[in-house]
């Protein structure tokens, strides 16, 4: 706001027209420039109202698409979640079967571990056989043709009896 004080002492304290002019021109100018000046920050507030305006509508919209994403992410997040009880009640059917399965109602772990022990036992089995059959030699004879023939230096006796061929190797 103008100080116009001075302008209006002047007039008041005018005596001649010349004074009267003079102090009128003086608050006319000092009035006319506070005007622009006010209309001139009015302009500008204007302007940076528009801005304003404009930065909060396009905030809004920036906001109103980042509530979409993130409801969006909270759908993909809950289907993730639904997706991974699934992953989880497919493994524990696979692994120990589930009523809920019933293509998976065999516990898995116990049937696998089952077959591991029998294979291991089979596999003892046989390298006991193996163990076994190690400690034998093989004959000093070799058969061809309906024929014997016998190293000179075996230890292998040979008995025929009700036209079959019988041999015994040394204890």
């Amino acid at each position: 706001m103008a100080d116009i004080s001075k302008e209006i002492n002047d007039f008041r304290s005018a005596r001649y027209g010349r004074q009267v002019r003079g102090s009128m021109i003086s608050l006319a100018e000092k009035l006319n420039r506070e005007i622009e000046n006010d209309v001139a920050n009015a302009a500008d507030a204007v302007a940076a109202a528009e801005r304003s305006a404009t930065a909060a509508s396009s905030a809004a919209t920036n906001a109103a698409a980042s509530a979409a994403a993130a409801l969006e992410s909270q759908q993909a997040a809950a289907d993730s979640e639904g997706n991974a009880a699934d992953s989880a009640a497919d493994a524990e059917a696979w692994a120990h079967g589930r009523e809920d399965h019933p293509q998976n109602a065999t516990d898995n772990s116990k049937y696998w571990s089952g077959r591991s022990e029998t294979a291991a036992t089979d596999a003892k089995n046989q390298a006991d056989r193996a163990m076994a059959y190690a400690d034998y030699v093989t004959p000093d004879f070799l058969m061809d043709n309906n024929r014997v023939y016998v190293n000179e230096k075996a230890t292998v006796t040979f008995g025929i009896f009700d036209n079959k061929m019988y041999f015994k190797l040394p204890a």
